[in-house]
């Protein structure tokens, strides 16, 4: 526990995220932290899909104690306000009480009695040897002569094998049937709202899947990740929030155990987009990150 805080005048912070701001500004650039490192700052702080008081006041103490860029500043805030009150919703619909359910009372022993069916009176066996006439032969005979129609109709339909079919045929045709085989899936599609990196719990889930599958392949290929966005905002900024998203990605898959040398991102430099850009609809479905295996 001890190496995940950093205490500072009795408060205790988030050591990897002070540890990331020290790297933004140490040695590089104008010791401002620039709009690629509010990414990587943000994109650590949903890792843990929880906004914790430690990580609140690690934020807060970043944005305080060390210099950003304007741009880097209006971007981060704008981001951790909109993701807290998503997991203040999130929290809010787990926490719900939920409806009591009123106990069912005992059924009193009288109720009980009337609502029992009354008792079938037991006939003399005498009386039942005499009123048994029906003959049951007869039925015997229309029941067998029923299921030798049955037999003949599905013989002339070709649904019943020929009996003389050798039986280990039949054993041979039944092992050559093919079992259910779980295969990779050509590519996998991850969803993002505007301006964000984060990866909903729903497309978490899915990738998690896809790491199980993949860890189970003979042939591990190379994972390659492409992370898209609109043409909403500046080509710079584009640029950096799709390679955000690809990083996301990246560290969800390794996270769930695949090496990080297995999985590759696609450069972000080329501004191409999978949809026309002329709809709200269209813009949407170019918010995305792919996962698709390398050739």
């Amino acid at each position: 526990m001890a190496a995940y805080y950093k205490t500072i005048q009795g408060k205790q912070y988030d050591r990897a995220l002070l540890e990331n701001a020290d790297a933004a500004v140490a040695g590089r650039g104008d010791g401002r932290i620039s709009l690629d490192d509010a990414v990587s700052i943000f994109a650590q702080l949903q890792d843990s899909n929880s906004y914790t008081e430690v990580e609140k006041r690690t934020v807060s103490y970043i944005r305080t104690h060390y210099k950003f860029t304007p741009e880097a500043d209006a971007w981060l805030r704008k981001q951790v306000r909109s993701w807290a009150a998503s997991r203040g919703r999130s929290k809010s619909v787990a926490t719900g009480k939920r409806k009591k359910v009123a106990p069912v009372s005992p059924v009193p022993s009288q109720e009980r009695a009337k609502e029992e069916p009354p008792a079938i009176p037991v006939k003399d066996e005498n009386t039942i040897a005499k009123k048994s006439s029906i003959p049951w032969l007869w039925v015997g005979l229309g029941l067998l002569f029923i299921l030798v129609l049955v037999v003949v109709y599905f013989w002339k339909s070709g649904q019943i094998a020929p009996v003389s079919q050798p039986v280990s045929r039949v054993k041979e045709e039944a092992k050559e049937t093919p079992s259910k085989v779980t295969s990779m899936p050509a590519r996998i599609v991850v969803l993002f709202v505007q301006n964000s990196a984060g990866v909903s719990v729903p497309d978490k889930k899915n990738l998690s899947e896809f790491a199980k599958v993949w860890k189970t392949q003979p042939v591990q290929r190379k994972i390659e990740i492409q992370g898209y966005s609109c043409d909403l905002g500046t080509k710079s900024i584009n640029r950096k929030i799709r390679l955000a998203r690809a990083k996301a990605v990246q560290a969800h898959l390794a996270a769930q155990g695949i090496a990080v040398d297995k999985i590759e991102i696609a450069s972000p430099e080329k501004l191409d987009f999978l949809y026309p850009n002329g709809s709200e609809q269209n813009r949407r479905k170019n918010r995305i990150a792919v996962v698709r295996l390398a050739e």
